[in-house]
């Protein structure tokens, strides 16, 4: 479930004009060099937050701009 989530997540900062190394940055710095399949649910938890963190800083930034 929360693979899934992290997943429509990235799409979100996708669409918001992140790049993919920049996503992928996001995550390894919570992952390490650990496969995302091999990740415990805290860690895929933290990724989460973090991924709606940027998500939220994005939007104001948009805001900003408009």
């Amino acid at each position: 479930m929360v693979g899934e989530e992290n997943r429509n997540l990235c799409n979100e900062l996708r669409r918001l004009g992140y790049y993919e190394f920049q996503i992928k940055e996001i995550i390894t710095s919570i992952a390490g060099a650990k496969k995302i399949n091999q990740l415990s649910l805290e860690d895929q938890e933290k990724i989460k937050a973090r991924l709606v963190e940027q998500i939220n800083f994005a939007s104001k930034c948009m805001k900003i701009r408009r």
